[in-house]
């Protein structure tokens, strides 16, 4: 009869430990979705690496814009010679700054001024909150 309780008392013990550790790995396994969704884990790159995101982007897009740039020079016919005297319209186009403008402003906006305006407008809900309870 010890031996019969003995093992019933060790059956209990490992449905118990079993049961625990399913629920651990449950835990674990709901943390680790939560902790490795793909927006979580862009959002973490994004933040601790913003000045060389915003850095390669712009070097890209300036590399793009110097690629189109260039291949309309070559492309367009040489400028016909200016004769003094005559009043021929000047054709300069916008600049390197005006091209880029366009690009480059809002890249800025996004990553430099929109993460403090979200931080101030969320620490301005909370603080409302908590005076409203």
């Amino acid at each position: 009869m010890a031996q019969g309780k003995n093992n019933e008392e060790l059956k209990a013990e490992a449905i118990a430990n079993l049961a625990a550790s399913r629920a651990e790995i449950s835990t674990e396994a709901h943390r680790l979705r939560h902790d490795l969704s793909p927006r979580r884990v862009m959002h973490r790159v994004v933040d601790r690496h913003k000045p060389v995101i915003v850095g390669a982007a712009a070097a890209a897009g300036l590399v793009a814009v110097l690629l189109v740039w260039r291949r309309g020079q070559v492309a367009k016919a040489p400028a016909p010679r200016h004769v003094r005297g005559s009043s021929a319209p000047s054709k300069a186009g916008p600049g390197i700054i005006g091209i880029l403008a366009p690009a480059i402003i809002p890249a800025l906006i996004k990553s430099l001024i929109t993460p403090g305006l979200i931080q101030s407008l969320i620490a301005k809900r909370r603080a409302d909150s908590a005076t409203a309870e």
